[in-house]
């Protein structure tokens, strides 16, 4: 989605940036706004070529000073005063391109920001509110979707306690947000970290919570891919999570993806250390099975249901038991597609 914008200036040092086109911003479909448009460096004076570009800027955009060329006020102002924040704001909760500068005396503005709005439109220069400060106070600017998206962008700088206590209160979370933001925003965030080792086991639980509110071909194609890649890895946690979720994801997992990618890292569940996990990767036969070649029916899993035979009762919990004794080889269903 593209958004009619102001132009967009800042003084920086010795040069004045200006973005030439109104166009310049768009909604991205990842719900992040990105300026696009080419920028002209001036030096700040009468004489310099921005001059040449003064004509591109409507005059509803441009602050008093701009307006008549008193190149020293704008540069004795600070850096951000000769910004078109204050024409943004307006366009965007009016859902209207700018006319004529009396627009903006419009209240439609919400009322948490319509101090800093008016400070922000200020006539004089020096008493125009710095955007940064716009960001950092406003109330507007608090709430749990910036705070959300906010943790997520510094994951790897949060202790595993942080993680471990975001992502257990992320499912909540997300169903107070609005749909199109937890899936265009959030999803892409959970997924990326989850891919690159910076979320914690209970991230998984938020993945699959929300990807339930993709179609499925789109679970398919976004959730599916990122869940397989996870049982290459060698944290323990993450391993138990994929397992104890496997009802969740396992059946449209498809049998070449399960035999070829999926069905050798959880076998190695069943040379761990751990009895749990052992009795995980067992319950997790019973729906990986019919996805499995002959080779590895026969061949591998059948030496690690052997294996499991021969070990003590009391080192396999109770219900791991009963499964491999009610289960074997002949009796699991045919291989699928």
């Amino acid at each position: 989605m593209q958004l009619n914008l102001p132009p967009l200036f800042h003084l920086n040092a010795s040069f004045l940036t200006y973005r030439s086109s109104e166009s310049a911003t768009i909604a991205s479909f990842l719900s992040s706004w990105q300026c696009l448009s080419g920028e002209c460096w001036a030096n700040g004076t009468a004489t310099g070529p921005l001059l040449q570009y003064e004509w591109l800027i409507g005059s509803q955009y441009k602050p008093v000073e701009l307006a008549k060329s008193d190149w020293v006020a704008i540069r004795k102002a600070p850096p951000w005063a000769i910004d078109s924040w204050g024409c943004l704001i307006y366009e965007i909760f009016s859902g209207m391109k700018l006319g004529e500068t009396e627009e903006l005396r419009d209240t439609s503005i919400p009322k948490p920001l319509l101090p800093d709005y008016q400070r922000l439109l200020s006539s004089l220069p020096s008493r125009r509110l710095n955007t940064s400060k716009l960001i950092d106070n406003s109330e507007i600017f608090q709430n749990k979707l910036v705070d959300t998206v906010h943790f997520m962008e510094i994951l790897s700088l949060k202790d595993s306690v942080e993680r471990d206590t975001f992502f257990r209160k992320l499912p909540t979370l997300a169903e107070q947000l609005r749909c199109q933001i937890v899936l265009n925003k959030i999803f892409p965030l959970l997924t990326s970290a989850l891919e690159y080792g910076s979320a914690a086991a209970p991230a998984l639980n938020a993945l699959l919570k929300t990807g339930s509110r993709l179609s499925v071909e789109e679970f398919y194609l976004k959730v599916l891919p990122t869940i397989v890649k996870l049982f290459a890895s060698n944290d323990r946690a993450i391993r138990v999570a994929l397992l104890q979720h496997i009802v969740q994801y396992g059946e449209p997992l498809s049998a070449q993806v399960v035999d070829d990618q999926v069905y050798p890292h959880v076998a190695t569940g069943f040379s761990g250390t751990s009895a749990f996990l052992r009795e995980l990767t067992l319950k997790s036969l019973l729906l990986l099975a019919p996805n499995l070649s002959q080779r590895n029916l026969s061949g591998s899993l059948l030496k690690y249901l052997s294996k499991l035979k021969s070990l003590q009762l009391e080192q396999i919990l109770p219900y791991c038991w009963e499964t491999l004794q009610a289960t074997s080889i002949s009796q699991l269903p045919q291989r699928r597609g």
